[in-house]
């Protein structure tokens, strides 16, 4: 510590030697100088008191200077008070790990959680060491000041350091620790590479730190970003973090927005406005440090940016550069600069235990929907609590797993699924990070968005499919594709880190550990992957030969030459390098084509309309929130409608932004709910327009007029512009809407995309220029506009487009081939709800047929095939082939016929299964079938994969797939006993399984009388011990505090055995009890507490041999046989694991009462292993109420009851269930009671039966609109009225006054229909005039209920 007594003492005395110089001065009667301040008097007298004054000066700011050390004393020794009381804390906690003995079972994770431990204390323990560096640096600078010469602002700002620093090691970032390494590695190297972990703090410190170490007083320090969003606000949190405000010390550059002045040291800034710094000094000499920060994202500017420094170094030796990011390879950069040392820092993860699939290579990415579905299912039915992070590539599929994961887990409240992509509005983002109550399990289904962008906190397990979706350039074609990829390495570290935030956790990889090794270490650039124009005409404008240029990894010379060549085609370059109007597009943040559409706009008094139209170009394919349900599909279809534009889809969302710039800005988020539209597409788009509206102001001199034009012509020049920046894309219409375009240029069928407002305006135009192109089951298109053919005629004679129109017009499709067929043939042919047509069509296109589509006619039972090709008499017969295949699976079908009544209509349920001509080919007792109903699939499953399952038990007759996914379906053996081995060899799969498919018409009403038995195999040892696992921080808080356990207060010790701490004496306190009270002596919530674990010692479980289990049973059967006979009833032993607490065993009876009294005299008298038998008896059978039938039945069915309790010796209790519905609990010692009383209530479950098969007058309740009238009656009639689609029946329940009322409101609706005419409206077809949805949308709000009351009124 510096010796302020003295360091006052020497300054005095040097005080006193200048003082005692002045006045030897005086005395000379010449000047007095103070400080090189010389003083006279009109006499030539000195001024003496300016003596005084300065004396007294110069003490005040000796006390002040001592007063700041004892300052910094004070509060940097209680910050390390602070940060050691946390190393104490981990270094207890190691201590009671290290002399803890584990079993070998938790080696592994007691030894990563000691290095995780390890790594922790030395980190902080390094942070001590820096933070300790500093507080001597600054109190040697302290005591270097000159009290003459030091001013109160020094002191000021010091101690704004002091306190800036006290705040660092307060958050003990793991950058911290590597503080005096960073400065170092950056003082001794041009070029430095740092690697730093999510969470390390690399974004918001390393600039501080250089600032500190003086390395940039030359000049300013850069920190590139490659989001403007991300740029502002790290300049915001640094900007506080050292006590400032932004655009003083720290300042930013995103955009259009600048906040800097002269104060500004540090900045932070998107790679491309460095990138634009360029254009006027190649040598960035304002800046002596850069920090390229997030290059793992590898951005097309980051990569242009890199090569532009990489050609300054050799003229700035003195520029320090940094390249920084979480998961770069950093092998790719010490090559390029060749030079630059890696230096890695930790980042704030817990340990991540990884478990891989194990399927075949060739499989392991093949339906990972289900299998992603199913993990989930698995984790949460099977793992300790703790939230679900599941990786898809889409928001359908999040959709579609929401729904399976809900259908599979139906009837339990123990969840809430949540999905996550860009495409939803933010409130409903919002809610993923919302907490849920205690005891349910959060499942987020997201995209890579959440790889690295956000954390969602309480995240234990990550479930990776290892892909994504991805755009790439498919330079040949000259087109994008955007498919679904496998991630690289870096990606599944960033998804499986995600389980490590709060605490540790498990990734599921659903592939291979060698499919690990094999990804790719690097997401691949930008650069590699998407169209260079905009970067090639960027470096065109910097004056560089794309050929000579240095790219840190090169593009191919296919995607150099196309870009050039399309670049060339919008006049933007010339064989002299570029041109005026391709610096004039450079200056606009868009893509070559879009600035092109946007000059010309300027050129023809269009420049705001074009600037709207390029920015939702740039921002608007997803303009249209689909939604996750159907009523939020169907509100966007019908606001899609609403303002759709027969011009295409970006006139239309021109429309839509047009009416959302009318709405106030406080209401325009609820307009965008109201008509299904994407808000934050509307606000990117919004911002775009106004930087470029800046750009043109600032850079172009050019002022934009906010004025839409409204005239047709302007319209028809709009459309112009964008047929001539897009030409390459030009497609022509194939005759047929499900034969969609050919696309001339790269000679391949398209397909609108389905959200192109163009599908429900009943119009294919001719000819259209698309800006989107997406690979998923087909090559869809987007950004549609239509065009005109004259146009195309145009460009191609000027030798713009190189196209044959006569070629592209013969390739419309026609009718080749008709196929005649029965209907029963039709029906397999064209599969469920005409599947089977895609299949014919892509089978037909395998054979060389260009642009298929087979159309099918049901009434006529005929096959239409459409081609641009003849229809070869190969195709012919190959028809034919599969017409035979269906004949012969037709003709091995076979009919169950039900030949045994009972008395009434109740069949018996034996069955003569007939095959053709009425040939008996067996019999099937009602419990018998030679079916098989599929459960437990995915929506995704596939039938052949049922097949290749289920082939191994027998030949396959039959596979017939359901609209639903549960059950998928059913298969058809030979035989009854094929069918019961594909049930037993499937009964324990996790998917895919096997259910005997038995009509529930002939299932028997049958009691059971069952009984329960179950004995303890592990009794708690001697007096009862208890080891409790937790963290250590909560080890350290429970260490010597009592908990209160059978009567008796015990004791929480630090364990010398098994586990890290003990409690004695516990007596016959069971795990649960236990726990419970040490959560109480934490203060947590039971439901959130997830680390604490409590084993009570008990004696070892025997292992059980087969013949202890033979001679378990054999004791038991034996008890039991001396009270019924042994072939009365049935025993099941249920295995075991090897450290189960409790056995149990069932055991059914054939008569209730006899059952009942053995078990009865048998209780408390039979003992295992000298351990009492408990048994529970059972006898009941429930029925499952729905609440809407309660509603209405309440009355009716307490009648029954209080008669069924009378007269028929049951009991029947009725309990509500967590979801609203009913269940009747039916007991009875009584099998026949028990089965009378359930038949009679579910006769009256199934209420007043109208059957509609009878004709078709009474099919027609079925159709909309008898479904609506019976809606209607139900609500005037008081009934519940449930429609039965699948057996076509209407079932009524009310009391028998409001049945008779309902039935003969029926009856009135149907005579009403018998006398009526039916009329079918189509608002499509051929004949009608485009745009026609469209305006009937307009003038009706509800299209249906609207538009059919008016029709009814002139018809």
């Amino acid at each position: 510590m510096l010796d302020s007594v003295n360091y006052r003492e020497e300054h005095e005395e040097t005080c006193q030697n200048r003082m005692a110089d002045s006045e030897g001065i005086t005395e000379q009667g010449s000047s007095s100088t103070v400080d090189g301040l010389r003083m006279h008097n009109s006499n030539g007298n000195v001024i003496a008191h300016h003596n005084i004054e300065h004396s007294s000066k110069v003490e005040r700011m000796q006390a002040e200077i001592k007063t700041t050390i004892e300052e910094i004393t004070r509060k940097t020794e209680r910050t390390l008070a602070r940060h050691q009381e946390k190393m104490k804390t981990y270094e207890q906690a190691l201590k009671v790990m290290n002399s803890s003995t584990y079993s070998d079972d938790d080696d592994d994770d007691d030894s990563i959680e000691v290095v995780a431990l390890i790594d922790k204390l030395m980190e902080v323990a390094k942070q001590q060491s820096t933070f300790c560096l500093r507080r001597d640096t600054l109190i040697e600078k302290v005591k270097k000041w000159d009290p003459f010469a030091t001013e109160q602002k020094e002191i000021t700002d010091l101690l704004k350091s002091v306190g800036v620093e006290c705040e660092r090691l307060g958050a003990a970032l793991p950058i911290y620790a590597k503080r005096e390494d960073i400065v170092e590695v950056v003082s001794k190297n041009q070029v430095s590479v740092i690697l730093g972990e999510t969470g390390s703090g690399k974004s918001t410190q390393m600039v501080q730190y250089i600032y500190e170490s003086g390395l940039a007083d030359q000049g300013l320090i850069v920190c590139t970003q490659p989001r403007k969003v991300a740029a502002i606000t790290l300049a915001e949190r640094v900007a506080k973090e050292m006590a400032g405000t932004v655009g003083a010390l720290i300042g930013y550059k995103s955009g259009m927005k600048k906040k800097m002045s002269e104060m500004t040291k540090i900045v932070f800034e998107t790679d491309h406005c460095l990138l634009n710094e360029c254009l006027t000094d190649s040598n960035l000499s304002h800046y002596t440090c850069i920090i390229v920060d997030e290059a793992h994202e590898r951005s097309i500017y980051t990569d242009l940016l890199l090569g532009m420094i990489k050609a300054c170094l050799k003229n700035r030796p003195d520029l320090r550069v940094i390249i920084t990011s979480a998961t770069i390879d950093p092998e790719i950069f010490i090559k390029y600069f060749k030079s630059g040392p890696e230096l890695r820092v930790s980042g704030r993860t817990f340990p991540v235990d990884v478990v891989y699939s194990d399927m075949e290579l060739s499989k392991e990415f093949e339906n990972f929907e289900m299998k992603a579905v199913q993990k989930a299912v698995d984790v949460h039915k099977n793992e300790e609590t703790g939230d679900i992070l599941v990786f898809l590539t889409s928001s359908v599929e999040i959709m579609r797993c929401c729904e399976e994961f809900e259908k599979l887990m139906a009837g339990r409240k123990d969840f809430k699924c949540f999905p996550l992509h860009g495409q939803l509005p933010p409130n409903e983002q919002k809610i993923v990070f919302e907490k849920l109550p205690p005891g349910i399990r959060k499942i987020v289904f997201a995209t890579n968005c959440a790889e690295t962008s956000i954390t969602i906190d309480g995240i234990k397990y990550v479930i990776d499919t290892g892909v994504a979706k991805e755009m790439k350039f498919d330079s040949k074609r000259n087109i994008c594709m955007l498919g679904t990829h496998v991630v690289s390495k870096s990606s599944a570290d960033q998804r499986k880190g995600r389980a490590g935030r709060t605490g540790s956790g498990k990734c599921y990889r659903l592939y291979s550990e060698e499919s690990y090794k094999n990804m790719s270490t690097s997401t691949e650039p930008e650069i590699l992957r998407v169209p260079l124009g905009q970067s090639l005409l960027k470096l065109a404008e910097l004056g560089v030969d794309v050929k000579l240029y240095d790219f840190v990894q090169p593009p191919s010379e296919e995607a150099i030459d196309s870009a050039l060549s399309t670049l060339k085609s919008l006049g933007a370059l010339s064989s002299e390098g570029i041109t005026d109007i391709g610096r004039w597009i450079s200056k606009l943040p868009f893509h070559p084509k879009e600035g092109f559409l946007v000059y010309h706009g300027s050129t023809k008094n269009l420049l705001y309309d074009s600037v709207v139209l390029a920015s939702l170009i740039t921002n608007g394919s997803n303009l249209f929130y689909r939604g996750l349900t159907e009523s939020e599909a169907q509100s966007s279809a019908k606001s899609k409608s609403q303002f759709g534009s027969t011009y295409g889809d970006i006139f239309t969302w021109l429309e839509v932004y047009k009416a959302w710039s009318q709405i106030p800005m406080n209401k325009q988020f609820k307009w965008c709910q109201d008509h299904g539209i994407n808000c934050k597409v509307m606000n990117f788009t919004k911002q775009c327009v106004k930087e470029v509206t800046t750009v043109l102001r600032n850079e172009l001199k050019i002022n934009v007029e906010r004025e839409f034009a409204s005239d047709e012509a302007a319209t028809l020049s709009l459309r112009k512009m964008i047929f001539d920046a897009n030409m390459a894309s030009v497609c022509c219409y194939l005759g047929h809407v499900r034969a969609g375009y050919h696309a001339l240029v790269v000679d391949r069928q398209v397909h609108l995309h389905p959200s192109s407002s163009l599908s429900s305006h009943n119009f294919q135009p001719e000819w259209i220029v698309y800006t989107e192109f997406t690979k998923t089951s087909r090559d869809f298109i987007k950004g549609i506009t239509v065009i005109e053919e004259e146009w195309v005629l145009e460009a191609v004679s000027q030798g713009k487009l190189h196209v044959d129109i006569n070629l592209a017009k013969q390739q419309r499709i026609k009718l080749v081939h008709k196929e005649t067929i029965g209907s029963s043939i039709f029906r397999k042919l064209v599969g469920v709800r005409y599947s089977q047509l895609r299949v014919w069509e892509e089978n037909l296109t395998n054979t060389g047929m260009r642009a298929v589509v087979v159309e099918a006619e049901s009434d006529l039972g005929v096959l239409n095939v459409f081609s641009a090709s003849t229809m070869s008499q190969d195709i012919v017969d190959c028809f034919n082939t599969v017409k035979r295949e269906v004949v012969e699976i037709l003709e091995s079908s076979e009919d169950e016929i039900d030949i045994l009544k009972k008395t009434g209509t109740e069949p018996s349920g034996v069955r003569v299964v007939l095959g053709q001509g009425g040939c008996v080919k067996s019999l099937l007792m009602p419990d018998q079938s030679n079916k098989i109903l599929i459960k437990k699939t995915s929506s995704q499953t596939t039938e052949e994969e049922i097949r290749e399952k289920l082939r191994q038990y027998g030949e396959i007759k039959e596979c017939v797939r359901f609209k639903r996914s549960d059950p998928w379906g059913f298969v058809r053996y030979t035989s009854f006993a094929e069918a019961q081995a594909a049930v037993q060899g499937t009964k324990s799969d996790e998917n895919n399984v096997a259910v005997l498919k038995i009509d529930t018409k002939f299932k028997k009403v049958v009691s059971k009388f069952e009984a329960k038995l179950f004995w303890c195999r592990r009794p708690i040892k001697g007096k009862g011990t208890a080891f409790v696992k937790c963290p250590p921080i909560e080890r350290a808080g429970l260490i010597g505090r009592n908990i209160f356990l059978s009567g008796r207060l015990c004791e929480l010790k630090v364990s010398n055995r098994g586990e890290d701490l003990v409690c004695f004496n516990t007596g016959t306190a069971q795990e649960v009890e236990i726990k419970k009270s040490v959560i109480n002596i934490l203060d947590y919530d039971e439901g959130l507490n997830q680390n604490i674990n409590v084993t009570v010692v008990r004696e070892p479980a025997v292992k059980q041999s087969e013949e202890d289990l033979n001679n378990i049973k054999r004791y038991l059967s034996e008890e039991f046989s001396r009270h019924i006979k042994r072939d009365k009833f049935s025993l099941r032993l249920m295995p075991v694991k090897p450290n189960s607490l409790n056995q149990v065993a069932f055991i059914q009876f054939e008569s209730p009462i006899d059952g009942f009294r053995a078990s009865q005299s048998l209780q408390g008298r039979l003992q295992v292993n000298d351990q009492l038998v408990e048994i529970s008896l059972t006898l009941k059978t429930t029925l499952s109420v729905p609440k809407s039938i309660m509603n209405v039945c309440e009355h009716r069915f307490t009648e029954i009851i209080t008669d069924l309790k009378k007269y028929k010796d049951v009991e029947i209790g009725i309990r509500k269930l967590k979801d609203g519905n009913f269940a009747f609990d039916i007991k009875s010692d009584k099998t026949q009671s028990m089965i009378e009383s359930r038949e009679l209530l579910q006769k009256e479950l199934e209420g007043e039966i109208i059957d509609c098969k009878t004709n078709d007058l009474m099919k027609r309740l079925l159709l909309q609109q008898g479904k609506e009238a019976l809606r209607n009656i139900e609500s005037e009639s008081s009934v519940l009225i449930v429609i039965n689609d699948r057996k076509e029946q209407v079932h009524i329940y009310g009391i028998e006054k409001h049945i008779t009322q309902a039935k003969s409101e029926i009856n009135k609706y149907l005579d009403k229909l018998a006398k009526g005419k039916q009329v079918d409206v189509f608002l499509k077809g051929q004949e009608k005039p485009r745009g026609l949805m469209k305006e009937l949308l307009k003038k009706y709000a509800n299209l249906r209920d609207d538009l059919i009351e008016e029709l009814l009124l002139v018809m």
